[in-house]
Parts: structure tokens; sequence; C-alpha cells
């Protein structure tokens, strides 16, 4: 059985955003990238993933986000 190690959650992306953040020690980041989506469980586990980081972005957390393949 193959199991994923990724983890497209809003919970996990916001935690691995504020982890970035802490270990550059900066504010705010230039560029979030969501890698790897062809890897999620589905379209609706990507949506939500987004969502959390147009939440970032509102908060001023993340400058741009991106989706990479």
């Amino acid at each position: 059985m193959f199991v994923s190690s990724f983890d497209y959650s809003p919970e996990k992306t916001r935690t691995s955003v504020m982890e970035s953040l802490r270990c550059m020690n900066l504010s705010y980041l230039d560029l979030v990238q969501l890698h790897d989506v062809e890897f999620a469980s589905g379209l609706d586990e990507i949506k939500e993933t987004i969502s959390c980081l147009s939440d970032l972005k509102r908060e001023g957390i993340i400058r741009s986000i991106g989706i990479t393949g």
C-alpha cells in the first residue's frame, strides 16, 4: 500500500509557512509555491490549500502564490 508523504491540509500549510518564516528570521515571504499538486488526494484538497494560502496573503504573511507540478 502506498502512503503519501504529502500533506496539503490547511493546518500543515500554515505550519509550514510559519516554520519557514522562523527558520529564515523573516516577517513575510515573497512567494510560496504549492509543489507537486498531482500528489494531492483531489481537487478539494488543492482548493483548501489555496484558500489557506490566500488567507496568509490577506494577512500579509506571503506576497504571492504559485503552483508547480
